[in-house]
Parts: C-alpha cells; structure tokens; sequence
C-alpha cells in the first residue's frame, strides 16, 4: 500500500490493509493506525475467562459476545479493539466493526491503565447504546464497573477488590463472579510489582 503522508487521514481500509501487510492489528485514532501490542498471559486468561462466562450466559439470548478482534466505531470517527464486548443489535454478518455495543471490557496492564481510564473511557462512554464498562486489572484482584443509562455516567466506578464479589451487568441479564474473571490464574498470583516488571 502507498506510505500514508504526514497530514492525510487514514481510513479503515488503510488500517485494513496495514494489517494484512504486518500481520497485527491496528486501531484508528484521530485519523492515523495505531499498532496494538501484544499481551501477557495473565491478559489472555483473564481475557478468555469474561468472554467464555458472558458467552455462556447469553446463549440463546438476543445479545452477542464478540472478542478482541471485534473493532468497535466510536462516535468520534476512531476505531478500537476492546478485550470483549456484547452487542444486542441485529447481526450483520459481513461487517467490520460493531457500533451499538452495550458493554465493553478492557484487561488492564500498568503501561495501559491510564490510558484505558481516562481517553479510551471517555469514548466507550459517547457511545449511545452503551451501558456498561468493565475495566480488570490484569496483576491484582481489582475490577472497575460503570454503569450509565441514556448518555448520563457516574463520575466513580463500583469498585471490587474480593474474589467473592459478584458484579451485576444490569442491561443484558448477567451477573459476573470476580472468581470467575480471576479462575485459573496460578498459585503466588499476584506477584509482586517489582517480579512483574521483571518478568514482562
């Protein structure tokens, strides 16, 4: 593909074809690709925890879970890559990207934390169907869940800190074990800070 200049705004098909010339996924933001990276396997097994619990919960149910290769169109004209997300919109079967999700959910690592609680939160929160985002931390017991209804959000999450707390995701009828999220993590998990950062 022709080199994107430094003022020409990017499109989907541009990041489209990005992607099949690295082999990795890209996101749109204000108009330029943006390469994600990799994650660890904390990320992927708490990721694959909350994608099998709401696929399981939702069958036979009119909402849909899509993972993390689901782009989701915000309002803004930006395309991102959440962890999860449940759409209760007609499926359309050949298209690229959702945009009336009712909750997303991102797996949070130290490096994009910040990011993932202020910019991309503001976002996932402009959209107009959306009534629930989950953001869990992938190196302690920790889950933060917004919950807001016709464009109006709290400014604090509920937070939970217990594996035997239960969150309740109101709009499509599920609850969701903090026990469940964190299953099959291994024993001395969480490890220290400083064993993390050593072994990232």
């Amino acid at each position: 593909m022709k080199p994107l200049q430094r003022n020409e705004i990017a499109t989907l098909e541009d990041c489209r074809n990005l992607e099949k010339r690295d082999g990795i996924r890209y996101e749109l933001v204000g108009g330029r690709p943006r390469a994600m990276v990799g994650g660890t396997q904390a990320h992927d097994r708490i990721s694959l925890n909350i994608l099998t619990r709401l696929d399981t919960a939702l069958a036979g149910k009119p909402c849909r879970t899509n993972t993390s290769n689901m782009r989701v169109r915000i309002p803004n004209g930006n395309y991102r890559y959440p962890d999860a997300s449940v759409d209760c919109s007609p499926m359309r079967p050949n298209s690229l990207y959702v945009e009336a999700p009712v909750l997303i959910v991102e797996v949070l690592s130290e490096s994009t934390r910040f990011f993932d609680e202020s910019d991309k939160l503001e976002e996932y929160e402009s959209i107009a169907a959306m009534r629930h985002v989950l953001l869990v931390s992938q190196d302690e017991v920790r889950a933060h869940l917004f919950s807001g209804t016709d464009g109006v959000w709290p400014a604090w999450p509920r937070r939970f800190f217990n594996l035997d707390d239960v969150l309740d995701l109101e709009a499509i009828g599920v609850t969701l074990a903090m026990r469940d999220i964190y299953a099959n993590m291994p024993q001395g998990w969480p490890m220290a800070q400083n064993e993390i950062s050593s072994s990232s």
